[in-house]
Parts: structure tokens; sequence; C-alpha cells
């Protein structure tokens, strides 16, 4: 039995859907360990839910700076 292509579409829209939502769980966590208040936690997490790979690299390099600043591990190269 053939899959419908409207089935397809739909499974599509919920697989990237699904990864939209990761990006902003993982940008407003980075945002939250690196101290930001929850507003701008809020904004990151909503920024990282529609421009998700920009918004995660842009953290993840404060995440890697703000480690090498104090010392801790992941920001020694």
């Amino acid at each position: 039995m053939p899959t419908s292509f409207v089935w397809e579409i739909t499974m599509d829209i919920a697989g990237l859907s699904g990864v939209a939502l990761l990006f902003a769980l993982v940008c407003a966590k980075w945002s939250m360990d690196l101290g930001f208040s929850q507003t701008r936690q809020l904004l990151w997490g909503i920024g990282g839910l529609f421009c998700g790979p920009i918004v995660a690299l842009i953290l993840y390099t404060r995440l890697i700076y703000r480690a090498r600043e104090t010392g801790a591990a992941g920001g020694q190269w």
C-alpha cells in the first residue's frame, strides 16, 4: 500500500519541529549556564526555535570563552 504524499509531508514537519524544539531547549539551557536573566533565557530559547544552529553556535562560543576566562575544563586549547 503506497504512502500518501500528505502523510509524508506531515511526518517531515513533525520531525523538523522536533529538531527546532531541541535547539530551543539547548539554547535556553546554555543561556542559563551563562547566567542570563530569565527574560534573556526565554529570548535565546525563542531564537533557538527559529534560528537554531546559528544561535546555538553563538552560545557555544560564549561558553568556550567563559570557560577559558575562568580556567575551567573545555576552555583550554
